[in-house]
């Protein structure tokens, strides 16, 4: 790989290592806000194909989508 510019050694060095630099996520979580909790369960029931798995809160609502590997 040919780098050049006042940046070479840095921008040389990013290039090698770019996938070694990539965070292993332990969890990852999305949040959407909605005006109307309930109207919002049932619909994700619907999509999902089963209720939350957890509902630690009043207008909290979780469905893990992934299986994590360790």
């Amino acid at each position: 790989m040919t780098v050049s510019g006042p940046l070479d050694s840095v921008g040389a060095n990013w290039a090698r290592n770019r996938y070694l630099a990539v965070p292993r996520f332990k969890n990852v979580l999305a949040v959407l806000p909605v005006s109307d909790h309930a109207a919002a369960v049932a619909w994700y029931k619907q999509w999902i194909g089963r209720g939350p798995d957890v509902e630690p809160t009043e207008g909290v609502a979780e469905w893990p989508l992934a299986i994590t590997l360790r």
